[in-house]
């Protein structure tokens, strides 16, 4: 009995060492809200504040997203961008 419940526990062990890892979920696919700002005079003595504009990016399953607005320049929402992203470093 005792070599069954050993070949057994020998079986699980193999079993679970053959068994193939999930694919992480990328957690970034959404739209996002800024909803803080840094309003900072370059001395490092800045503030969080809510923005007084709006602005979102959209995160795609296709590794590609999109921004109403320029991402360098927030106060623009004229212009649209666009481009591609990697979840390597998360």
């Amino acid at each position: 009995m005792i070599k069954y419940l050993f070949l057994f526990a020998l079986l699980m062990v193999g079993l679970a060492a053959c068994s193939e890892e999930a694919v992480p979920e990328n957690p970034l696919v959404s739209t996002w809200m800024l909803n803080e700002v840094l309003y900072d005079p370059g001395d490092l003595s800045g503030t969080w504040e809510k923005p007084d504009f709006e602005k979102s990016i959209t995160f795609f399953e296709d590794f590609t997203f999109s921004s109403q607005g320029s991402l360098c320049e927030p106060r623009r929402p004229d212009d649209l961008t666009q481009g591609n992203y990697s979840i390597e470093n998360l």
